[in-house]
């Protein structure tokens, strides 16, 4: 039996409203004895997963922050940060409109700059020194911001790279996607891309569609992204996820 690697997107595709149905775990446990892998494939950082979803299966691993923190059963076998100049040019655009929600995502905190929503938890960011005197250490996979007219970092897009949503955009690093996360997860595998089995529903799902041997898009997707799909499930509330892995795993 040729194992497929199923990457799944957290947010509308496991989870509805933050909730993962039961049929989604029981099926993901069901790959895993069939001798198939599950993997996490979000645009969250690692220490922006909650414990509810990190610990409500028993996935293989994670490819957080849009490819730049990849875990392989607990260990970290990939890490890419965003560099401490541009951190520190984005902390100086969102200084000056802290009504503004923004978030540094790190692999094991959350910053912020903003005055009117501090994630639970994050670190507040007063100054741009803030970085390198009190967390030189500071290893930022992604920056999201809430909704802004225009662009404000789009003179540093030959750096990061922009994922705009209706409601907030989020930058991750050049060169680095859920599709290069995916791919190299299946290289330490051994797993030949026509077993990547990518599950998504919005855009920052769309290289991982479009790279993966098998894309499967949500019932619930954004529009538009039915283009990348080799089928569609069903929705998120109505667990599309273990719909999709049964369909595959049960051929």
């Amino acid at each position: 039996m040729k194992p497929y690697i199923f990457f799944l997107d957290i947010d509308g595709t496991l989870a509805h409203a933050g909730k993962v149905p039961e049929e989604n775990v029981c099926a993901i446990k069901e790959a895993r004895q069939k001798g198939h892998f599950v993997f996490i494939n979000t645009g969250r950082s690692y220490a922006h997963i909650p414990e509810e979803i990190l610990s409500v299966a028993p996935f293989d691993g994670f490819v957080c922050g849009l490819g730049t923190d990849i875990r392989f059963q607990g260990k970290q076998i990939f890490s890419s940060a965003l560099s401490m100049e541009t951190i520190e040019k984005i902390t100086e655009i969102f200084l000056e409109i802290p009504e503004v929600f923004s978030m540094f995502e790190g692999e094991d905190a959350l910053y912020s700059t903003d005055d009117l929503y501090v994630p639970d938890g994050a670190i507040k960011i007063k100054r741009v020194q803030d970085w390198k005197e009190k967390y030189p250490d500071a290893k930022i996979s992604k920056f999201t911001h809430g909704k802004l007219e225009g662009e404000p970092l789009s003179a540093l897009c030959d750096v990061i790279e922009p994922y705009i949503h209706p409601t907030y955009a989020e930058y991750g690093q050049k060169d680095c996607d859920k599709a290069s996360g995916m791919h190299f997860v299946a290289e330490k595998l051994g797993v030949p891309n026509e077993r990547c089995v990518a599950i998504g529903d919005s855009a920052n799902d769309k290289e991982m569609l479009e790279a993966a041997g098998i894309a499967v898009v949500m019932g619930n997707h954004t529009p538009g992204m039915e283009q990348y799909a080799d089928f569609i499930t069903d929705t998120a509330q109505r667990a599309g996820v273990a719909k999709a892995i049964r369909k595959l795993i049960n051929e």
